[in-house]
């Protein structure tokens, strides 16, 4: 009998204690696993994102369409024309770096028996008034469809009524090169150029 009270009294407790805290669930395990799972494959996929998705970057062209060279002259330099004889070498768009520069890069014509200064091609081919020269400075341009930069020693040409557009002017081995800089243009040029080779900036 008395047996019987102390399991009666035992099993009058552990209800008093039972009652006082939620039921346990059976599936406790599985949600924790899942939980854990869920976080393993959120955090693999950041780290991959962040290895190979990157919101800087470089757009670049070196055989645009003339529907192309049209905008980005029109929004560049300020006329829907390159000057005279002028080629187009590259097109060059940086996003979220280097103050989101565009570089339109084109030969100058000038013939071999010329050795003009250059200045005097400063008035012959940018089509805008400048003013603010920086004559025989080491200047940074992007050539080539990667990051690497060439430096070379140029003058540049600061347009007076639009201090965000300027023309670098230098001599390479097969003449005269003039670079068209500016670093406010409309998304239109963006969409010229969105079939161009993309670059990340790592």
């Amino acid at each position: 009998m008395e047996e019987n009270k102390e399991n009666t009294s035992d099993t009058e407790e552990n209800d008093l204690q039972d009652e006082g805290r939620p039921p346990v669930d059976p599936n406790n395990k599985l949600y924790t696993f899942l939980s854990l799972l869920i976080f393993a494959v959120c955090y693999a996929a950041v780290q991959f994102i962040k290895q190979n998705v990157t919101l800087s970057y470089a757009l670049y062209e070196d055989s645009p369409s003339a529907e192309c060279v049209e905008t980005v002259c029109g929004d560049v330099i300020g006329t829907n024309k390159l000057p005279a004889g002028c080629e187009v070498q590259y097109i060059r768009i940086h996003r979220n770096f280097d103050n989101n520069r565009i570089y339109m890069s084109v030969s100058l014509p000038v013939s071999e028996n010329e050795d003009p200064d250059v200045e005097q091609l400063a008035k012959a081919f940018i089509p805008y008034d400048y003013g603010d020269i920086l004559e025989d400075e080491r200047f940074a341009v992007y050539p080539y469809p990667d990051m690497r930069a060439d430096y070379v020693y140029g003058s540049s040409f600061v347009c007076i009524n639009d201090p965000a557009k300027s023309c670098l002017i230098y001599e390479d081995g097969n003449g005269y090169t003039a670079v068209f800089i500016d670093l406010k243009y409309d998304s239109r040029v963006r969409e010229a150029l969105s079939d161009s080779e993309k670059i990340n900036v790592k």
